[in-house]
């Protein structure tokens, strides 16, 4: 995760200087106060999924993973439309003057919005690994998200869209 901090930074800073990086930190705040809706779903069924992986209860396993990936699901999709929606007015909430500033920050939380599921899948599919005993597949999808997928994505999307390659 402080591979791909730093590589984001740099790419924001090198795309879109200063007022890039803070509308960067505008969805970094967003997404860093709404983890928790997304990781709950994923906490819950840790709880329920290692029980019933204990007992070897493969229906009662597949109805939490069903229940905990709809809701989940449901409710990334009803964030990520308020999120989306408020975009415009997330950066003057974190005190953002600068019209450059506020324009990198809305489109960055706009980006947010749209990538708010797909965090909700990750977590979902994190602890579902976790809890059943599969940590090689856990520890590879934390590594694929990380550096496999995200930094080298990055670094493409960025050559060719400049910033809004990165937001993408």
């Amino acid at each position: 995760a402080a591979v791909r901090a730093i590589s984001l930074n740099k790419v924001v800073r090198a795309a879109g200087g200063v007022a890039a990086v803070s509308g960067a930190g505008v969805a970094d705040g967003i997404s860093g106060l709404l983890t928790i809706v997304v990781m709950s779903f994923g906490y819950t069924m840790t709880s329920m999924l290692g029980l019933f992986y204990g007992e070897r209860d493969c229906r009662s396993m597949h109805d939490v993973f069903s229940l905990g990936l709809k809701m989940g699901v449901t409710v990334a999709v009803v964030f990520a439309v308020l999120i989306y929606i408020m975009a415009p007015y997330v950066p003057g909430i974190f005190g953002l003057k600068d019209p450059a500033s506020i324009s990198a920050g809305t489109d960055a939380t706009h980006a947010l919005a749209f990538y708010f599921i797909s965090l909700e899948l990750y977590y979902i599919f994190l602890y579902t690994y976790q809890s059943t005993k599969h940590t090689g597949l856990a520890n590879y999808i934390v590594l694929a998200r990380h550096l496999i997928f995200f930094v080298p994505l990055l670094y493409i999307l960025s050559s060719i869209r400049g910033l809004q390659g990165v937001w993408t």
